[in-house]
């Protein structure tokens, strides 16, 4: 499977390494994935809806972008709250005071709470149906520091924005792929959808290697934030 037609050489205006706005990704997907240059059945806002879609997909699948948070935390405290940006998407790296916690399951978390005789916290658990609070335990025998990476909440811009705001250039066209999946399930187009899926699930494998992870759903910058 070769590269898009329209998707760029290291000559071209979407070189690889080049970052790509969701207008320019909007021609690709018109021209060479839809195959089509009228909007009489597709317009361009209903293009860009699904890139943005895409975009936003991908990210949450993969985990980024991300940021590194810190919260104060006082003696007796079982609980932080996270930045207001944070995703539902769980945390990474979470300590007290540099000595690390390991996730946990809520009962755990429930059963050793005022188990002061453990010393320093362990554990820790977020569930994203308590909104922004992340559970502790024990709970913190001093005033303290948590410090944790977590995923950043993203938003797609307009026509205008970089794709994943400039990060994985040469990933762009996953997004691409993406959206003319959606764009073919929604013409009923059964076997093109299929044909884009493919080429989407070949890629992903390929980011999911370059990442060293695996992504949360096969079918489907960093700054610190302190409170």
């Amino acid at each position: 499977m070769g590269k898009l037609r329209g998707w760029p050489s290291r000559a071209g205006p979407f070189s690889i390494g080049v970052t790509v706005t969701f207008g320019d990704a909007r021609v690709v997907l018109r021209n060479d994935v839809l195959a089509e240059e009228s909007t009489d059945y597709f317009s361009d806002a209903s293009l860009l809806g699904y890139l943005q879609r895409s975009a936003k997909e991908l990210a949450m699948n993969f985990g980024f972008p991300t940021a590194l948070g810190s919260v104060s935390v006082a003696k007796d405290d079982f609980t932080f709250d996270l930045p207001s940006d944070a995703a539902n998407v769980d945390l990474n790296e979470v300590s007290f005071d540099g000595f690390a916690l390991r996730l946990a399951p809520r009962r755990t978390i429930l059963g050793s709470v005022n188990q002061k005789s453990l010393g320093l916290p362990r554990y820790y658990n977020w569930d994203p149906k308590r909104g922004g609070q992340v559970a502790f335990a024990p709970q913190a025998p001093r005033a303290g520091v948590v410090s944790f990476e977590y995923v950043r909440e993203y938003t797609p811009g307009g026509a205008e924005q970089e794709i994943w705001n400039g990060l994985f250039p040469a990933y762009h066209e996953l997004v691409v792929f993406r959206a003319g999946v959606k764009a073919f399930d929604a013409s009923l187009e059964v076997d093109r959808a299929q044909y884009w899926l493919q080429r989407e699930q070949a890629r992903m494998q390929e980011f999911s290697a370059f990442l060293n992870e695996t992504p949360l759903n096969e079918l489907t910058g960093q700054e610190v934030a302190e409170s």
